[in-house]
């Protein structure tokens, strides 16, 4: 039996409008193609990448009719209304907002990266320790200027990696540290693998159009092999809390 393939939403806090709306229009696609968005947040009226995404594919259940598929890891003390059905799963991790990250970044099959700080860049950290298949959307000045800021994000890194001691694999645990200790590697990984080069500034006019956002989301799907929709999801579970088998068993039964 296959599962929904997961979308990942990443990005910062504080956003230009503009990106807040081309991560909303992305939720929108995401709830439009049938597959599970996966963010830090939830589905609240904040200038945030997280929830804009997660605006964006309610507000697709609710004006286009069908299914929101939703998982919102939300840090400690954040999450406005536990939501727990058969499509949505929002919950309050009991994690700081550094030691989920490893969840935002490893659980998804594919990430959509828009312009952040450390946070979303120690989020990257973890899919690329995952070899998770990544599309930056946005400006390449914003990303290379949270690329600067090295020591805040291997100190979100070293305390996520402390928290989730023993539930990663060496392999996986040692790609982490390399990356986080040496951001030009991540970098230059990351810049390679793009099919297209990033925008040197601002935004492409129809950034905020359906068609656009539909493209994006069908491109990122493209990058998730079918044979890995089989497989259980690379939650990595919560220490204490939630199980990577309740995750899984959630997943695989979703409509």
């Amino acid at each position: 039996m296959a599962r929904k393939a997961i979308v990942g939403v990443i990005g910062g806090n504080g956003v230009p409008t503009a990106t807040e709306q081309a991560a909303e229009r992305a939720g929108r696609a995401i709830a439009r193609a049938g597959v599970i968005l996966l963010t830090g947040g939830q589905p609240i009226r904040v200038s945030e990448v997280k929830c804009a995404a997660m605006r964006g594919a309610m507000a697709t259940e609710s004006d286009e009719g069908g299914t929101a598929r939703l998982i919102g890891v939300c840090p400690s003390g954040e999450l406005v209304v536990p939501l727990k059905t058969a499509s949505k799963w929002l919950m309050d991790t009991g994690l700081s907002s550094a030691e989920r990250n490893p969840i935002n970044g490893m659980t998804p099959d594919v990430l959509l990266m828009f312009e952040g700080g450390p946070g979303t860049l120690s989020e990257l950290v973890f899919a690329f320790a995952a070899k998770k298949p990544v599309i930056y959307v946005g400006s390449i000045t914003a990303l290379d200027e949270a690329m600067q800021d090295e020591n805040a994000v291997r100190a979100k890194v070293g305390k996520a990696t402390t928290k989730f001691r023993g539930a990663f694999e060496p392999s996986v645990l040692n790609r982490a540290h390399d990356a986080a200790n040496n951001l030009q590697v991540l970098y230059d990984h990351f810049c390679n693998q793009m099919s297209e080069p990033p925008l040197a500034e601002g935004w492409p006019k129809d950034a905020r159009n359906d068609a656009w956002a539909n493209d994006l989301v069908s491109s990122a799907l493209k990058a998730v092999p079918a044979r890995i929709l089989e497989l259980r999801a690379d939650f990595p579970g919560i220490p204490q809390g939630l199980s990577k088998k309740t995750f899984d068993d959630w997943l695989f039964a979703m409509p």
